[in-house]
């Protein structure tokens, strides 16, 4: 079956290496983010899934302690958040990690995700920018694709 290239795809690829950086992937229910954050994490030797919907895993990402976030990162240098909306107070947990971790950080949910009650401050990847901005939103929709 052949695959769809995302307009969004080469967008998200381009930000993806830069440690300290997070990108904030949205759309609605069945929109594709998944699988389109499945397909970018192939080419992406230690990268770690977490899976929002998960009890377990919303259990370890809603406890922010550095320490025990370094533990269950390890090496990777990417991290995908399935369903982050799920995780109890979100924002701070990846407001930690890009801070202060060597990490990319993807975080996917529905089209209701919210940071924080309404923002999340964290910062982007502007050389030595570490105020407060957002961390890039994207967008997906079920039609932001092109043809090969």
């Amino acid at each position: 079956m052949a695959m769809f290239q995302r307009t969004i795809s080469q967008q998200m690829r381009d930000g993806l290496g830069k440690p300290g950086s997070a990108m904030i992937l949205y759309g609605p229910r069945q929109a594709g983010k998944t699988t389109l954050v499945n397909g970018l994490l192939q080419e992406i030797p230690d990268a770690v899934m977490f899976i929002g919907d998960d009890l377990y895993t919303q259990s370890l990402l809603a406890r922010h302690e550095l320490e025990h976030l370094k533990r269950i990162v390890g090496s990777a240098t990417t991290i995908f958040i399935d369903e982050a909306q799920r995780i109890e107070n979100i924002g701070l947990t990846l407001k930690l990690l890009v801070d202060h971790l060597p990490v990319t950080v993807i975080a996917s949910g529905s089209a209701s995700f919210e940071l924080g009650g309404g923002g999340c401050e964290i910062p982007d990847d502007s050389p030595g920018n570490r105020a407060g901005r957002h961390a890039p939103l994207r967008h997906v929709s079920p039609r932001a694709f092109s043809g090969e």
